[in-house]
């Protein structure tokens, strides 16, 4: 696709985007020739942008009929606004969250693990029935919050390894996926976890119309994977590409998020399907970009902005960041949505993909 020549009248501020996801702030909206959606299409495409796109240009929502998504805090649609307050609870299958304000997330209760041997989960566990929430009601609750110039993202809370963790505790699910007495165990509650997803993608796919679906499920340590490759071979990515293929047959893309040191099991992302994947600094991304960014699409981390920062001083870190990307396929994650940051990187790339 051949783009017009950059013009100054681009940078001017038509509007904000909400934030994607809680606790960031809004984001400024930039007379573009195309919307971000349009452009966000062509890069998921492989296809050369019009502008080198912003974490801040994908439309997040976590609706509150998920009730994970209200006892961990992490609403973000358009119904009233929640307060601490209203988050820690039971969430699906009765687990127990706690919400922890220092951080702004939840983590289970500790000390009390649901299930020892996960044999036991058939008796424990009480699935959620999805057909009985009101999703006709949700949706049009949301209609007005959801902003169609930009890819709609879904998320959904917890991946398979996450959800083990938060039945088991970490102890306990790290040995159940290796325990020979258990492993069937897992392999049987991730097949039924797999057809909750699914029937939930579904939901979301008839009521909302994403383009992009979220799953949590941190697969990493500060140092190293949590589990070895053939672990996560045998035991996880069978289900996660369960889901992804759920995703693709409704012509929606899939993002994994998951933190730690994961840059080993990029592979097998691969292998699953995985569209996006969203993962922390502490992976080398332009490494990964340059070797596997013609099948997955990976996020770009400027350096923070120091306090007190000069606009001179932003505008050089947005010029050496777009020099070292410029030819790489990638998301900018704009958790600062600093506009002077943006609009330099938003003009460096027009005039360079326009060329």
């Amino acid at each position: 696709m051949a783009f017009p020549a950059f013009r100054p009248e681009e940078l001017q501020i038509v509007g904000w985007n909400s934030p994607p996801f809680g606790g960031m702030p809004r984001s400024p909206k930039f007379n573009t020739p195309i919307t971000p959606k349009e452009n966000w299409q062509l890069v998921m495409e492989g296809k050369k942008p019009c502008w080198m796109p912003f974490s801040t240009d994908i439309q997040g929502f976590r609706p509150r009929i998920i009730p994970d998504n209200v006892v961990c805090g992490l609403v973000v649609d358009g119904g009233p606004p929640l307060g601490v307050e209203d988050y820690s609870g039971k969430g699906w299958f009765d687990t127990e969250w706690v919400y922890v304000p220092m951080v702004g997330g939840a983590t289970v209760k500790p000390g009390a693990p649901q299930i020892e041997d996960i044999n036991d989960w058939p008796s424990i566990l009480r699935f959620p029935d999805t057909d009985a929430y009101d999703w006709e009601a949700s949706a049009a609750e949301n209609q007005s919050f959801f902003d169609r110039d930009r890819p709609l993202e879904v998320c959904m809370l917890c991946g398979f390894w996450e959800r083990l963790i938060s039945l088991m505790d970490v102890a306990n699910a790290a040995v159940a996926l290796i325990d020979e007495d258990q492993k069937e165990g897992v392999h049987s509650l991730f097949d039924a976890l797999c057809n909750l997803y699914e029937r939930v993608i579904e939901k979301y796919h008839r009521y909302y119309q994403p383009d992009l679906i979220l799953m949590h499920d941190d697969w990493g340590t500060q140092n190293a994977p949590f589990f070895s490759t053939a672990v996560l071979q045998e035991m996880i990515l069978p289900y996660i590409k369960r889901v992804v293929d759920s995703c693709h047959r409704r012509g929606i893309r899939f993002e994994l998020h998951s933190c730690g040191f994961n840059e080993p099991n990029v592979p097998y992302m691969l292998q699953a399907g995985v569209d996006m994947w969203c993962g922390q600094t502490l992976n080398d991304t332009t490494k990964l970009m340059r070797q596997y960014g013609d099948k997955m699409l990976f996020f770009g981390f400027p350096d923070p902005i120091p306090a007190g920062a000069t606009e001179g001083e932003i505008v050089a870190m947005a010029e050496k960041f777009f020099d070292l990307h410029k030819d790489d396929r990638m998301m900018i994650q704009n958790r600062e949505c600093n506009e002077t940051f943006m609009k330099t990187i938003y003009r460096l790339s027009r005039e360079y993909y326009a060329g």
